[in-house]
């Protein structure tokens, strides 16, 4: 996570480039990390419930419509 997070907020920084071409990469590298752990982690909150943050997002709703999967990254990454 403290990884995924570094490739958001410091992209740039020659100590995460590492082989990469590009910030860029880096930083959509991180996002598909993010994706995938959150992905897993929403489509577990929506079988099974529990009493956490992760449920909340997971089970979203705005005006009364389930938030998309872009929407919900956002809120996990952002929180």
């Amino acid at each position: 996570m403290l990884r995924l997070t570094q490739g958001i907020f410091g992209a740039a920084d020659p100590e995460y480039l590492g082989d990469l071409a590009s910030p860029t990469e880096v930083g959509l590298g991180a996002i598909g990390g993010f994706g995938d752990y959150f992905g897993a982690l929403a489509a577990d909150r929506r079988a099974c419930p529990t009493d956490d943050l992760a449920t909340v997002i997971a089970n979203g709703e705005i005006d009364g419509c389930p938030i998309d999967d872009d929407a919900m990254l956002w809120y996990f990454i952002i929180v």
